[in-house]
Formats: C-alpha cells, sequence, structure tokens
C-alpha cells in the first residue's frame, strides 16, 4: 500500500496529536509512473455538490479530480462567487428540498454537501 507521508504529515495538525511520530509512518518512494496517475489520474469521476456555499469544497473536489455535473446552493452571491468559476461546472440557484434528483440516479460517483459555516450561512 502506499502512503503519502507528506499528505499524512500536512493534515496531522487537525488531530493536535503528538502521539503519531513520523517513525511510525512507513514510507515508500514515489516512482515516477506512480506520480503521473496521482497528477494525471487517468479518469474523473462525477459530482453533484448541495449547498456550495461560495465553493471551496468545488475547488478541492474539481482538484482532486471530480467534474461537478450540477453545483446547487441557494444564497445568491454565493451563486455568484460559484458562476464566475465557470470550470467548476454548471450552478443552479434555489431551494434543495424543492429539486428531484432522480434523473441524476446512478449517473454519479458522488454527492458532496457543504456543512453550515457559521455565522455565514
Amino acid at each position: 500500500d502506499f502512503l503519502d507521508r507528506a499528505a499524512v504529515e500536512n493534515v496531522l495538525w487537525l488531530f493536535n496529536d503528538d502521539g503519531i511520530s513520523q517513525k511510525k509512518l512507513k514510507h515508500r518512494k514515489l516512482t515516477a509512473s506512480a506520480a503521473k496517475t496521482v497528477i494525471d489520474p487517468p479518469y474523473r469521476l462525477s459530482s453533484i455538490e448541495i449547498c456550495a456555499g461560495a465553493g471551496g469544497q468545488a475547488l478541492g473536489l474539481h482538484a482532486a479530480g471530480f467534474d461537478a455535473v450540477c453545483i446547487y446552493e441557494q444564497n445568491k452571491n454565493a451563486v455568484a462567487t460559484l458562476k464566475a468559476n465557470r470550470a467548476l461546472g454548471p450552478v443552479r440557484q434555489g431551494d434543495i428540498a424543492k429539486v428531484d434528483f432522480t434523473s441524476y440516479r446512478g449517473k454519479i460517483d458522488l454527492v458532496a454537501g457543504g456543512v453550515p459555516c457559521q455565522p455565514h450561512s
């Protein structure tokens, strides 16, 4: 199994856990072919994002290899920001409780939802 030591070290601060030492992390050299697969995946996945906010999660998903089939947000200012980033995918403004998602069934790899970001949500 490949363990990207740098990626693990970059998120350790989230846990504020000094109990994980660098010695415990297995390290393997990343070959050129493995690096190319990580940087340029052979295929992309599809996603729908709901409650997208200003698009931080959408940017991360796009960078991780997901193409948004649709991005839903209710706030008009957030929608304007999302639409300014056209590469993220089509944006729809409205209440997701009123959206019929059945047409997406079986066609989407990931449904992602933004969590409330107080006091902005």
